[in-house]
């Protein structure tokens, strides 16, 4: 994820530099496909053992609160026409009002 974001670079190793132009230019221009076998930088390989059952875990709190957040939107959503209905509601009872005391007036 650092290197995605450009935090960590990797460093360019002879061969790239003389022949990354070339490559960048047939990646771009020609809107190639990455070949396939492409060496990887030995700082992106993972040697070590993973628990992935901890992993697991974290993504279900993710999923949690996803869910939270999705609640609390559909909550906020209903909040605002509700309270839209009621201002409409309001309104249309000043209006009557209005049009009582105008006919009251008339008298």
């Amino acid at each position: 994820m650092e290197m995605a974001v450009g935090e960590r670079t990797p460093p360019r190793i002879l061969i790239g530099r003389l022949l990354g132009r070339f490559a960048k230019k047939s990646m771009i221009v020609n809107e190639k496909p990455m070949p396939r076998n492409v060496g990887t930088d030995k700082s992106l390989v993972v040697s070590d053992e993973r628990d992935f059952h901890a992993f697991a875990g974290d993504v279900r709190i993710g999923i949690v609160c996803w869910l939270m957040a999705l609640a609390m939107t559909v909550i906020a959503i209903l909040w605002f026409i509700r309270s839209s209905r009621r201002l409409r509601s309001l309104r249309e009872l000043r209006l009557h009002q209005s049009e009582f005391r105008s006919v009251l007036g008339k008298r």
